[in-house]
């Protein structure tokens, strides 16, 4: 814009000089200038409309805050835009706009699931009663639905936005339907050529080779067991995970050619260097954490292993226990290892955990059904001692209370010892992966574990990997599934000449961007380098149009039989009540996301908490009109800032749109609410380039 110096003004605009032209705005003058001040309704080349009340400045001399879009610059004007003043009443108009705003940027249930699944995607699927594409969706990238579904701690759940109305949505459930009712399978890409090994059958190694096989790779696995699965099979009773259907889920890997070789131990019998030196040009390590780490309690010789009592149950050999047993920890082995006591003839089971009762590592899911099974929790509390009689046997737990001290550590609180009677003490407190006699191929880090690299699994050693339990300590299947899967992507990547370590470098740095900054150079990661990557999303407080329903109900074995069989529990959701539960979520995606400015706004004026969003607060909610070929309508998201109606009307000339109603009943539609196409739509598209 060139501006006509005889009739030009001077102002200052947050202490900078700024020269514009008589009869400019603020608004204007202010962009020009470089400096931002934020406007929704704002329209470029149209006449101020000043509706959506975020451009208001503060004017020296003038009491009220102004409208920058409809304040006309003048000689000598000074204006601050960025004041504590400014911001806190652009963030309660934002607050209200957002409490109405029936819509979401992303799923938090997504970002919370290690693995990453497209949970709103598979759940719309099941609504629609396609289990077969819900299936697939969740396989790519999670490869075992059935299985995960029975297992799985269900991070994504206490994040489920559903649960502000009601409950959550029982997700891991649905996408164990997916499983249930939809055949597993495993389409392999013409071969590659390359050979991969993968040592350990556990969900790391299995993961790896289901999608290394899914890329074309020829892949056979090693695992010092007699039989596939690893942890899933050998410490995960039946009651949680029959074998019959893990099999099933394992069954595509041999139809589409991978080769098991049972009974072959990394460091005794094989090593990643004598394997590529055998012609596998890469090598996978997932040898998990079977190794219980020695504990410094005294009395602890006296303590049975829980891997190893677990490893017996899912053997068949089912040692029998008495009186009462307590199990220290409480991840899922402690909670498997403590269900499984009860079923051996304990007759009381009490679970020691150093966390909270609503902080357990294993999760709420196996707390709640250790507890319908008559298992107690100690919690917040730490065991001391086991207290032994003549012939070695325990005869009580000495353990102290845990309090929070001023930094939040968990200390001793004083005076709170106390003791346990026991018969049986079970340790499950921490484990190292088993690396047999050791390989100098393979770095440990000072917890024991293995090193390698976050995002892609490589190891120092060129072509081999590692993920799993055997690189993070014992964690949960699904960040062992989450890490194979990655492996295999990075082998895959390695195999067809990617340079790995330039990709971890900027992941690494896409790390610690900012989230809308994540957002927008995630397209300069490729393809590869999305999946891979890890965001920081900003949750944004919006409200939420639902009415309450009540969430489907797990059905499961009858109590009285629980404890006195390995029967699985959870007996699944058959299909009528999964596509009910499905109907439940709110679909927490947009299209726009990263390119919505109110989004955008939000994150920047941190509208993480507010007030204004209630369960019984009302929100708008209209059904979207997707009736054209191209424009959707969806007015849940609309914040009635009027741009679509202005240039449709004053612009494009066809005038499709006007406001419709008063107060939370007002919507943008067409005159009469027909279809686009009888509002003599010219199908431009402006309406939707405008809309912020």
């Amino acid at each position: 814009m060139t501006i006509d110096t005889k009739t030009s003004v001077r102002l200052t605009i947050d202490d900078t000089s700024v020269k514009a032209a008589s009869g400019e705005t603020v608004l204007s003058a202010a962009r020009r200038a470089g400096i931002d001040i934020p406007a929704l309704c704002h329209e470029e080349g149209m006449a101020a409309w000043g509706a959506c009340r975020l451009c208001l400045i503060e004017v020296e001399g003038l009491d009220k805050l102004q409208a920058a879009c409809t304040t006309q610059v003048a000689d000598g004007l000074v204006v601050r835009t960025n004041t504590a003043r400014t911001r806190a009443k652009r963030a309660s108009y934002l607050r209200m706009y957002l409490s109405d705003h029936n819509s979401y940027c992303e799923a938090p249930c997504k970002d919370a699931c290690p693995a990453h699944i497209d949970i709103p995607a598979y759940i719309k699927q099941i609504e629609d009663g396609d289990f077969a594409a819900a299936a697939a969706t969740v396989r790519k990238e999670m490869p075992f639905p059935g299985i995960l579904g029975r297992i799985c701690p269900r991070y994504c759940e206490p994040v489920c936005r559903r649960g502000e109305v009601d409950e959550p949505i029982a997700i891991c459930a649905l996408h164990r339907a997916a499983g249930d009712h939809a055949p597993a399978a495993l389409v392999s890409a013409h071969p590659s050529g390359h050979r991969v090994a993968v040592i350990g059958a556990g969900p790391a190694g299995l993961s790896c080779a289901w999608y290394l096989t899914a890329a074309g790779h020829e892949v056979t696995i090693y695992d010092k067991a007699e039989k596939p699965g690893g942890m899933l099979r050998y410490t995960i009773p039946e009651f949680r995970l029959p074998e019959s259907d893990l099999d099933a889920e394992l069954q595509p890997l041999w139809d589409a050619g991978v080769r098991f070789v049972e009974n072959v131990a990394l460091g005794v019998d094989i090593n990643p260097y004598g394997l590529l030196q055998a012609g596998f040009d890469a090598v996978f390590v997932g040898v998990g954490a079977w190794q219980t780490m020695p504990s410094r309690i005294p009395g602890h010789e006296a303590m049975l292993d829980a891997l190893r009592l677990l490893r017996d149950v899912g053997e068949g050999k089912k040692p029998t226990l008495s009186g009462t047993v307590a199990v220290l920890g409480d991840g899922a082995v402690a909670f498997d290892a403590a269900r499984a006591a009860v079923r051996q003839g304990a007759q009381s089971v009490v679970l020691v955990s150093r966390h909270p009762a609503d902080d357990v590592e294993a999760g709420q899911r196996e707390l709640a059904a250790a507890r319908a099974e008559g298992v107690q929790i100690e919690a917040l509390t730490e065991a001391k001692r086991v207290k032994l009689r003549k012939g070695g046997k325990p005869t009580a737990l000495e353990c102290v209370r845990l309090e929070a001290d001023a930094s939040g550590k968990l200390v001793e609180a004083k005076g709170s010892r106390f003791e346990l009677k026991v018969d049986v003490v079970i340790s499950a407190l921490s484990f190292a992966p088993d690396l047999g006699e050791g390989d100098d191929e393979l770095t440990l880090s000072a917890w024991n574990t293995l090193e390698a690299n976050h995002y892609t699994g490589r190891t120092k050693s060129e072509g081999v990997f590692a993920a799993g339990d055997a690189v993070t300590g014992a964690k949960s299947a699904i960040h062992a599934l989450a890490g194979g899967k990655r492996a295999a992507l990075s082998i895959d990547a390695w195999l067809r000449g990617v340079d790995l370590p330039e990709l971890e470098a900027k992941l690494a740095l896409y790390a610690g961007l900012p989230y809308l900054e994540q957002l927008a150079d995630a397209p300069q990661l490729g393809e590869l380098g999305q999946r891979l990557a890890e965001r920081s999303p900003v949750w944004l407080k919006m409200g939420i149009a639902a009415d309450r329903a009540a969430r489907a109900t797990m059905p499961t074995l009858a109590a009285a039989k629980r404890t006195t069989s390995f029967e699985e529990v959870e007996r699944g959701l058959k299909k009528k009540a999964a596509q009910a539960e499905a109907t439940r979520c709110l679909q927490c995606t947009c299209p726009s996301l990263g390119e919505c400015d109110l989004q955008r706004l939000g994150v920047e004026y941190e509208i993480t908490s507010n007030e204004l969003v209630r369960p019984s607060s009302r929100v708008r909610s209209i059904t979207p009109r997707y009736e054209h070929p191209f424009i959707r309508r969806d007015m849940n998201r609309c914040i009635s800032c009027g741009r679509c109606v202005r240039v449709c009307r004053d612009v494009a000339g066809p005038a499709c749109y006007d406001f419709r109603g008063r107060g939370f009943l007002m919507e943008v539609d067409t005159p009469y609410g027909e279809s686009l196409q009888l509002a003599k739509c010219i199908t431009c598209g402006r309406c939707v380039s405008s809309c912020p």
